[in-house]
This record gives structure tokens, sequence and C-alpha cells, in this order.
């Protein structure tokens, strides 16, 4: 599977089977981000979608309150 000759293809490849690792760690609030990535053309590096990641704004928890 990662033996080959050229050290960016095995790289690649690795790179592919984090992003698969992250895909599927992913709670559920992340859903859309993990869709975006499976259906997207091209397949998005570890950093690119750490990158989208960080963008998502999830809801905010409306129960606490602030004090007075």
């Amino acid at each position: 599977m990662l033996v080959n000759d050229d050290p960016k293809k095995v790289l690649e490849k690795l790179d592919n089977m984090f992003m698969v690792l992250i895909l599927h760690g992913l709670p559920r609030e992340y859903g859309a981000v993990r869709d975006q990535a499976l259906t997207n053309t091209t397949i998005p590096t570890v950093e690119e979608l750490i990158d989208r990641l960080t963008r998502v704004s999830l809801p905010s928890d409306d129960t606490k309150t602030a004090p007075e």
C-alpha cells in the first residue's frame, strides 16, 4: 500500500489516510464539513480540512446565563 519509490506519493497516501481518520472521528456537529470533503471533486489535504473545521461556527449554548 505505502511501498513506493516516490516519497511524494507515499506522503500523499498518508495524508489521505489521516484525513479519513479525522473525518471518521468528527462529531455530528461537523457533518456538513465531512459531507463537503467527501463529495468534493478533489480530496482536500489534512491542512485544508483542519482549516475548514476551524471556520465552522457551532450553535451557542443558550442555556447558560451571564452572571449578574
